[in-house]
């Protein structure tokens, strides 16, 4: 099924234009060629078919709910292209790191529903695909170089001991040296990106000293990057300053600009 226009019926059956309903729910499951996008949605379709209201309340309250009012009003006048980013970003959010509270209360990770027993019918493949998703802890990096050919150069900004890596640029052609990008990094026939956070040079550097900033906090004390706990607050910072980013209306961001 594919997903309404913005000012057409939802096809949740509300009555209302999707603008004013769905828009912050994951999108339509579809079945695209490439085995991670479709490892994806056959995850994603599963959760929304047998834990619908609780992927919905994870979304809204730790994922949405980063934005304050204002921003959540943004949410729709945005671009189809940016509306495409933030569901994106959103499942592989939702796969990697959601937190759902079922009906009887308990708190699970959406990955382990889904890599459990009743899970979806998944190939060996998608399996760990999501396993490693799952298990693969959010990071920021910059871009230290960027070629038509070789893709991009990225840096890691936690792990200084972490070599330079090339990934495949196909995805996100406009990334430039300078530009920082949080993500989570899968090695499956070679390197790829889960989901992706992009940041320009200046708004970047402020989301880096905020993450040192974080990191340096006596709350997390003798915590590492990676730990659960730590790694859960980053990845609410770049996710929350990227999802006021793309939601601020150009104007307002000029009129906040320094002259």
């Amino acid at each position: 099924m594919t997903r309404p226009g913005r000012n057409q019926r939802c096809s949740c059956g509300s009555g209302r234009k999707y603008k004013n309903c769905c828009l912050l729910r994951p999108i339509e499951v579809v079945y695209p060629s490439d085995k991670k996008r479709y490892a994806s949605e056959t995850a994603v379709g599963w959760l929304m078919e047998h834990h619908r209201p609780a992927v919905h309340n994870a979304l809204r309250a730790d994922y949405f709910g980063l934005l304050n009012e204002e921003g959540r009003a943004n949410l729709v006048d945005i671009s189809d292209n940016v509306e495409e980013a933030i569901h994106s970003n959103a499942k592989e959010w939702l796969l990697a790191q959601a937190q759902l509270t079922l009906r009887d209360g308990r708190k699970v990770r959406a990955s382990e529903l889904v890599l459990g027993r009743g899970g979806p019918l998944l190939t060996r493949d998608h399996r760990s695909y999501l396993k490693t998703l799952a298990a693969s802890p959010f990071a920021l990096f910059e871009v230290r170089d960027s070629r038509a050919n070789d893709g991009i150069l990225l840096k890691h900004l936690l792990a200084e001991w972490v070599r330079d890596t090339w990934m495949p640029n196909s995805k996100y052609p406009g990334l430039l040296p300078g530009d920082v990008v949080g993500t989570r990094t899968i090695f499956m026939d070679g390197w790829h990106l889960a989901g992706a956070y992009l940041f320009k040079p200046r708004l970047g550097a402020i989301v880096r000293d905020a993450i040192f900033r974080l990191l340096r906090d006596p709350y997390l004390a003798g915590s590492k990057w990676y730990s659960p706990r730590a790694n859960d607050l980053l990845s609410r910072v770049v996710i929350g300053c990227w999802l006021r980013a793309v939601t601020t209306p150009p104007r307002a961001v000029q009129r906040a600009s320094p002259r």
